[in-house]
């Protein structure tokens, strides 16, 4: 009789503390509260959805400190909607989940079925579908005001590698590897000054240099050549470079960039995506600097 009174009575402590560390504060975020329970309560519901194991309690412990990390982005930004009077509604909510049915080849209320019969807060699961939804109209208003400018896509493109062209060039290589030859081929650059200019059939060069014309189609180029044919202009010669063991200059006839209107898109959407990182990381820390956040 002692040792069944004895476990009841353990029992009602443990149970006690149970409910004392559930509704105990873990966080304050402008005067709102987190409370144990919605900590535990998001934990085991991302845990379960996520398919995560804990190998030990430190783990545990980390992803109790990244959903509790969560709880307060969260809190901070329907904050920042409530004073912008930005609402998702049930019905919004409602949909989202319907949507996500679809996706999984659910039946419409399947996922609050299958949630709860795995013990978990399907309230809680509104919660953070009802949190994405505030978050995403909010993204989605600072990606309206990101511009990319015709600069900044020409400058994505000016570092492309030489794959991306289309060109024709004369690359002129010396026949030796001495001081007397460097100076030679540097005395000849200024002859080249254009393929319009390139005097081929006078062959100033003939007797201490070889030519060769090459085009986007000739295999195989070095990589230096192959540099120096991305940094030269059309219409321009390049500096003297060594390479292979010759002195090298580069004449670039013709250079276009292989585009499509699909590629330049691609470029456009990839700026976005960078602007659109940077503007949410500066509206987020923002939001963190301004508030005033309380852990316990």
């Amino acid at each position: 009789m002692k040792k069944t009174l004895q476990l009841v009575i353990t029992l009602s402590i443990f149970i006690t503390n149970m409910v004392f560390a559930s509704d105990e504060i873990v966080a304050i975020v402008n005067d709102e509260p987190i409370t144990g329970y919605e900590l535990q309560e998001r934990k085991n519901l991302l845990s379960t959805l996520e398919n995560i194991k804990f190998n030990n309690s430190k783990q545990e412990q980390e992803f109790a400190n990244k959903i509790l990390d969560k709880l307060i982005e969260e809190k901070l930004i329907n904050q920042h909607a409530a004073s912008m009077e930005i609402e998702i509604s049930e019905k919004q909510v409602d949909s989202a989940i319907h949507t996500l049915e679809k996706r999984n080849n659910m039946l419409r209320g399947e996922m609050k079925t299958r949630i709860q019969q795995q013990d978990l807060s399907f309230d809680s699961y509104q919660e953070h579908i009802k949190a994405e939804l505030t978050k995403s109209n909010i993204f989605s208003m600072i990606f309206s005001d990101i511009d990319v400018s015709t600069s900044e896509i020409d400058n994505v493109v000016s570092i492309a590698n030489i794959n991306d062209f289309k060109f024709t060039a004369w690359v002129f290589s010396s026949k030796n590897n001495t001081l007397a030859d460097y100076k030679k081929m540097q005395k000849l650059r200024p002859q080249l000054s254009g393929c319009d200019k390139v005097q081929l059939d006078k062959k100033p060069f003939l007797e201490f240099a070889d030519s060769r014309k090459i085009t986007n189609m000739t295999k195989p180029l070095s990589n230096k050549t192959k540099s120096m044919l991305v940094d030269t202009d059309k219409g321009q010669v390049s500096d003297v470079y060594q390479d292979n063991g010759q002195f090298k200059l580069l004449v670039t006839c013709d250079k276009s960039l292989i585009t499509s209107e699909d590629h330049l898109k691609n470029i456009k959407v990839n700026i976005t995506d960078k602007k659109a990182s940077r503007q949410v990381l500066l509206f987020l820390k923002g939001l963190y600097k301004r508030a005033d956040i309380t852990r316990f």
